[in-house]
């Protein structure tokens, strides 16, 4: 079996992680589990350190009793203060087990003196700052450091150091290094860590070798000291990215002499690609994916074996009839993609109320399948599976008589056959499977739905399969017992009587769908959005007085320069007077007729949701999901208005809410509960889920890292905004100078956002941008923003046009009638 190419492997990777820490959070550190936690009540003073017993405290308020003595049972968490080392010039070791920096205030400060040195056996961090307050350098040992997830800052200030040692170091965090003094790094067993290592200011000065399965980043100003040969899977240096290879020290220095002042012809960096590793024996009784001995370099079973697993590298077992275990308890695959193939079988061993955690899994069936198996007999065993993808050929589920398997799957994706061959019940809950094209084959036992299924494939349920129906579920096409499902839905109740052997039970709201699949994605479109319908605080308001729709004459102008995007902003208070009540007729006779302009004109709208995760009641403004505002009640509204307006031609899509902010980390569920609306009543409109924040592409990762929104039928779009001023708001208060512009600000602003559609494989459009007419340059910056959407295949939406501006500097509105343009429009108009 042949292993995918390495960038296909690292996107699934990076499309895991989010899911693969959740987890981790989850299992990791069981043997270090602790008798007891401990929380520090105070930011120490100066002459405090970690010893200083009275400042920790049984409960997070810091109230109970301090502890008589610090134990190595025992987890200290610094609970949002400072804690201080020692002070001194001998060796200070923490006597308390695992010290965990978690919470924004976190912070470690170092305060030795001289060639004073301090020890922590086991250190966890997902956040905070461990910082020099001394002189000269602070050196800080640490045995076992798992740098979980999140980011932990270094400081190291002017004319001082951070000497970091490390014994062994796990996780996925990143590490940002900033000051100007020198952070000297001694990382001894590190191929198990997959974080980044991000110098922003100061020096970098690698004591040791070592390698890494993450990814080392240097920030323009920022310097490394280089005389030691480290490896990464991944090298950014001055915003310049490497790919595989060997850099010296003098091939770097040459090519960023600002960045390696120093080093030696001993000096390297080496960007590695993911490696293969293959199960060469048949696995015992105690034997596990984690036995390192029983992994090879080669296929045939002989060469090297790995020191550690580590989540780059990919681990295979393709020998027909070898069986790869998992370890008898709680357990996480630290490895890349696992992969199953011809005729290799994975082995469930984790006992009953125990949980097996693969991040990244490959089952491929070749010339044999590839199985999962049930390890003990007449238990549930529990698996869950960040990404799965079934590469090819046939994926079997085999659990025996009287088993059964409580299946979890973030992402399913793949053109093989999945096969559900034997065993009592199959308890299934899969988040996202739009990708997966592959056939769902049922042939025997149960499968219980257990949340909402949508595959890209067809459903083959034997006449020995038997489906309990709990939840919706999307097919290209179902077959029951022979007998083939109509294009559209099919109510539970239906199911039940037409096929009372397979369809056994279920939810009398669940159903199964068969749609047609999206084969060419979104049309690719430029336009503007054509403001009005927001406008206006009182709600509902007089139309006319508070607020207005474009009219035809607009459509015109718009249309005659190529414009045939239109988002459409509107106000849910409008459309719905009463929350769960019935759509205000004479608003939706208003969008029907602006709806109405653009398929007369060939245009295409975007239904916008002006509303920002909030609504009004009685003149009080709620967050969706609090007070009399629940998040079902914006799947209502959605329902209702993808009820009325499915099968429309010029609706492009519907944009269910502008620019949400403040959520409190509720806008991802907003988002599918509105999306799981929707798809009860349309299967082939697009919908578009801006994102948190403001929806601003500018720092779009770090504002939604849980937004991982699912559309059954896969016909999802990923809204940004992007605007070019100091502050990302779109007000342009001051000139293009004051603003700090330049004629790339606007590709600048907005790549993160469009890498991150690459790097998902999801669709995206850029929902507002603008700028000021009152200087060309600000001219130049949008026409280098549109080329770069325009290259990468993403649409947009400039803000604003609407008959209400008047001198609204943003404004495209043209004047006189419709017969003079706006400077904005010279650039618009060249991309249509």
């Amino acid at each position: 079996m042949t292993i995918q190419d390495p960038q296909r492997i690292a996107r699934r990777r990076t499309l895991r992680r989010p899911f693969a820490t959740l987890l981790a959070a989850s299992l990791a550190f069981a043997s270090t589990a602790s008798a007891a936690d401990w929380f520090l009540d105070k930011t120490q003073p100066r002459y405090a350190s970690w010893d200083t017993l009275a400042d920790w405290k049984p409960n997070a308020d810091g109230t109970g009793t301090s502890p008589t003595a610090l134990s190595p049972a025992d987890t200290y968490r610094l609970n949002g203060f400072s804690l201080r080392t020692p002070e001194g010039g001998s060796t200070y070791t923490f006597g308390g087990g695992l010290l965990v920096l978690d919470a924004t205030g976190d912070t470690l400060s170092l305060k030795t003196t001289g060639a004073g040195v301090s020890i922590i056996p086991s250190l966890l961090t997902t956040a905070g700052l461990i910082q020099n307050v001394g002189s000269g350098t602070q050196y800080l040992q640490v045995s076992h450091y798992e740098n979980r997830s999140g980011t932990t800052a270094y400081n190291a200030p002017t004319g001082r150091g951070i000497s970091l040692a490390i014994g062994t170091l796990t996780g996925s965090g990143r590490f940002r290094l900033y000051g100007g003094g020198t952070h000297y790094l001694d990382a001894g067993a590190a191929e198990a860590y997959d974080g980044d290592i991000y110098i922003q200011s100061g020096t970098i000065d690698f004591q040791n070798d070592f390698g890494t399965a993450g990814t080392f980043t240097v920030n323009t100003g920022a310097k490394v000291h280089l005389d030691q040969s480290v490896t990464f899977t991944g090298l950014t240096v001055d915003g310049t990215e490497y790919p595989v290879g060997n850099y010296s020290y003098a091939y770097l220095a040459a090519q960023h002499p600002a960045v390696f002042l120093s080093g030696s012809s001993a000096g390297f960096i080496t960007v590695r690609a993911p490696a293969n590793w293959y199960l060469s024996v048949n696995q015992p009784v105690g034997g596990s994916w984690n036995t390192l001995s029983h992994w090879k370099s080669n296929p045939d079973g002989t060469g090297s074996s790995p020191v550690a697993i580590n989540s780059f590298d990919n681990y295979i077992n393709q020998t027909s009839g070898f069986n790869l275990r998992t370890p008898e308890a709680d357990a996480t695959f630290g490895g890349g993609a696992l992969v199953i193939a011809d005729g290799g079988i994975l082995r469930l061993k984790a006992p009953a109320g125990k949980t097996s955690v693969i991040p990244g899994l490959v089952t491929s069936g070749g010339a044999g399948n590839a199985d999962i198996a049930s390890g003990f007999n007449n238990i549930t065993q529990n698996l869950v599976v960040g990404d799965w993808l079934v590469d090819a050929g046939n994926t079997r589920i085999t659990l025996g008589s009287g088993n059964a398997l409580d299946l979890a799957v973030n992402h399913l994706s793949g053109t093989g056959t999945l096969t559900i061959q034997s065993g009592l019940n199959v308890y299934a809950s899969i988040h996202g499977a739009s990708r997966f094209t592959g056939t769902l084959h049922h042939k025997a036992g149960t499968l219980h739905v257990g949340q909402q299924l949508g595959t890209g494939g067809p459903l083959v349920v034997d006449s020995s399969g038997k489906i309990h129906l709990d939840n919706p579920a999307f097919f290209t096409a179902a077959t029951i017992a022979g007998t083939s499902l109509p294009a559209g839905y099919t109510d539970y109740a239906t199911l039940h009587a037409n096929h009372p052997s397979q369809i056994t039970d279920g939810d009398s709201d669940a159903f199964i769908a068969v749609y047609t699949p999206d084969t060419t994605g979104p049309a690719h479109m430029f336009g503007v959005n054509l403001a009005g319908g927001e406008f206006g605080t009182p709600m509902p308001g007089v139309y006319g007085t508070d607020y207005i729709y474009p009219n035809a004459a607009e459509f015109d102008y718009y249309n005659s320069k190529g414009l045939k995007l239109i988002r459409l902003p509107f106000k849910w208070e409008r459309i719905q007077h009463t929350l769960g009540g019935s759509l205000n007729a004479a608003e939706l006779a208003r969008l029907d007729t602006v709806v109405g302009y653009a398929s007369a004109r060939g245009m295409k709208v975007i239904l916008d949701m002006h509303n920002y995760a909030r609504r009004k009641v009685s003149g009080t403004t709620y967050l969706i999901g609090t007070g009399p505002v629940t998040i079902d009640h914006l799947g209502d509204v959605w329902r209702r208005l993808a009820d009325h307006y499915k099968g429309n031609s010029a609706i492009y899509g519907y944009g269910i809410m502008n620019e949400p902010y403040s959520t409190n980390g509720t806008w991802p569920q907003m988002a599918q509960t509105a999306v799981n609306a929707i798809r009860t009543v349309d299967l082939t409109s697009y919908v578009i889920v801006s994102g948190d924040g403001w929806a601003n592409a500018t720092g779009w990762r770090s504002k939604n890292p849980n937004l991982d929104t699912q559309d059954p039928v896969g016909r999802l779009i990923y809204e940004a905004h992007c605007y070019f001023d100091n502050n990302l708001s779109g007000t342009y208060d001051q000139s293009y100078d004051g603003e700090g512009a330049y004629p790339m600000i606007g590709v600048d602003r907005v790549k993160e956002f469009v890498e991150w559609l690459q790097e998902t494989g999801n669709k995206g459009f850029i929902g507002e941008y603008g700028v000021p007419g009152n200087d060309s340059r600000w001219l130049t910056v949008l026409d280098n923003f549109l080329a770069y959407l325009d290259a990468n295949g993403v649409s947009g939406t400039y803000w604003a046009g609407g008959p209400w501006w008047g001198s609204y500097p943003l404004s495209c509105e043209p004047t006189s009638n419709f017969t003079v343009d706006k400077p904005q429009m010279s650039i618009l108009e060249d991309y249509n």
